[in-house]
């Protein structure tokens, strides 16, 4: 069965990567379970609970709380990085802050936490305590070669802390910048809960996350070896974030295998299919042809057909708008949302410039031709 519909957009990227664990997230789930173990709880004995509270007092000393106070930040004496203010539109003063720990007996803490406490009539209670050893250097800061102590691989974040409001709801999120590894800095996501007045800790990505549509963007890679990027689309549900699509850019290593194109896609019921779309062999210079499976199994081929007008009026990015034509289609997200490099401002509509001619299954027929956004 064959089908014929207007072209769009491609992503082709150059595939710089890193891993979190060297897994993408379409391979693993683990790390975003593991989570969890970074939360240190308050009502559990421990030195970091100890030391935190201990020096809640001096340790925001400088600190001048107020209510309905604009975001403000300071550097202790001690070079601990300070934000506070109204930093989640209560009408009272939090404040987030590094907390030096050092123990013997809990020497998982020894390279510090992350602290908020919320200024409560009289004196700092302490809301929240994670094992995040945040890594930060002053604006223009550069490795002086001689401290080895002090050498890190990539220029890491100015501050440890920024406030984003990645859910539109005038509520910002907060974002700490982690540890630095070779080729990328952590950064983990966390969202203000109201009733616990504390903070929950949703995400880690190996990048900033973004705000991308109605839709959370996290970013992921696989480090030295360079073989792919990933991206996850997360959408809100309430407190939470939910994986709506996973966006896998990889072209394998020992440059035989074709390019491929991984996604896993959480349908309206919950389940998640996965999607492959592998390079394959074109009968001419004026088209591009793909293979797709879903779920392991066979479900279409498709072969863009540029107009001849490109052959006079070339199309910039081909690749790209040919893979955002596919992003949108088979994730059903907005092409607009498709990762691309940073030089390239806009894509062109792959319908103006070419036609797909599909061969499949009903099913790939009808999604590989509806407009239907999500």
């Amino acid at each position: 069965m064959r089908l014929q519909v207007p072209s769009v957009p491609v992503l082709a990227f150059a595939t710089v990567s890193l891993a979190l664990a060297e897994c993408s997230p379409l391979d693993a789930q683990e790390p975003k379970d593991d989570l969890q173990k970074l939360v240190i709880p308050l009502d559990e004995p421990s030195s970091a609970v100890k030391a935190a509270r201990e020096r809640l007092a001096a340790g925001l000393a400088d600190v001048k709380p107020e209510a309905k106070a604009q975001q403000r930040s300071l550097i202790a004496k001690d070079g601990r990085f300070i934000l506070y203010g109204d930093l989640f539109k209560t009408g009272g003063c939090f404040a987030l802050f590094e907390s030096p720990v050092k123990s013997e007996d809990e020497p998982q803490y020894n390279n510090g936490t992350i602290a908020l406490a919320e200024w409560t009539k009289s004196k700092w209670q302490l809301r929240g305590l994670w094992n995040i050893p945040a890594v930060w250097r002053p604006k223009g800061w550069k490795w002086d070669g001689v401290d080895g102590d002090n050498y890190l691989p990539v220029i890491p974040a100015t501050h440890p802390f920024e406030l984003r409001d990645l859910s539109g709801d005038g509520v910002p999120e907060v974002l700490i910048a982690g540890e630095v590894e070779k080729y990328f800095q952590a950064y983990y996501l966390l969202r203000f809960e109201p009733k616990t007045r504390g903070l929950i800790l949703l995400a880690s990505a190996m990048g900033k996350p973004e705000r991308a549509g109605k839709y959370v963007r996290l970013y992921f890679n696989s480090g030295r070896r360079a073989i792919y990027e990933a991206w996850e689309y997360l959408q809100w549900s309430g407190e939470k974030l939910v994986t709506k699509a996973l966006w896998h850019d990889e072209s394998p290593y020992n440059n035989i295998d074709p390019h491929f194109v991984r996604a896993d896609v959480t349908g309206d019921d919950g389940g998640v299919r996965s999607f492959k779309i592998t390079d394959a062999e074109s009968n001419s210079e004026n088209e591009s042809a793909y293979t797709i499976t879903k779920d392991n199994m066979p479900y279409a081929s498709l072969v863009v057909v540029w107009h001849k007008s490109r052959i006079k009026k070339p199309v910039d990015n081909a690749d790209e708008v040919e893979l955002a034509w596919l992003f949108e289609k088979i994730t059903g997200l907005p092409r607009e949302l498709v990762p691309r490099r940073r030089d390239i401002k806009r894509l062109a509509r792959l319908e103006d410039h070419a036609t797909v001619r599909v061969t499949g299954s009903e099913e790939a027929l009808r999604k590989l031709s509806s407009d239907r956004r999500r």
